[in-house]
């Protein structure tokens, strides 16, 4: 399915990304071989995690993902994964999230799904996608250091570092 090797390296620099990659291709392929509907989405990563992202290889997984195969990314700085009341912590979502992934691929009216909540991405629209979770990422990052330097200024000689959030 996904023939060109030497594009998939030009784009995914982490060798076990582009493996991964391939082998995705390979699935594709033999779904579309046996007429069966692969549904791929990229899980909702709590802000926490996304703070840790390194934006260059994340953004390029995604626009290698969109080589492959078309998918619904949920993850990204959103009304969802900015809640802490929707994560058992910040590596586990609660139930109530799993629905709001489901009524979006599948396009259930009767569960009302955030705006801002998943993302169907293509190799066509992948870099307005990009530009967008870039935009997110920037803005993010300048909340948390304007609330780390307020943090600061308001407790001269003590110095602060993110902090894991409470989760209810």
């Amino acid at each position: 399915f996904f023939d060109d090797e030497k594009k998939l390296k030009g784009l995914i620099k982490d060798k076990s990304s582009r493996e991964n990659l391939a082998v995705l291709s390979e699935l594709v392929s033999l779904c579309q071989q046996n007429q069966i509907h692969l549904i791929i989405f990229i899980t909702p990563h709590h802000r926490t995690v996304i703070d840790h992202f390194s934006e260059e290889d994340y953004f390029a997984f995604l626009k290698g993902l969109s080589e492959v195969t078309p998918f619904w990314d949920f993850s990204g700085y959103n009304s969802v994964t900015t809640d802490n009341q929707n994560y058992f912590s910040f590596s586990h979502y609660k139930p109530i999230v799993s629905r709001l992934i489901a009524a979006r691929i599948f396009g259930d009216q009767a569960v009302e799904v955030p705006e801002d909540f998943g993302v169907w991405v293509t190799k066509d629209n992948v870099n307005v996608h990009i530009k967008n979770l870039e935009k997110a990422f920037k803005k993010s990052r300048a909340t948390v250091n304007q609330l780390m330097e307020s943090k600061s200024s308001s407790f001269p000689g003590l110095s602060f570092s993110s902090s894991i959030p409470a989760f209810s």
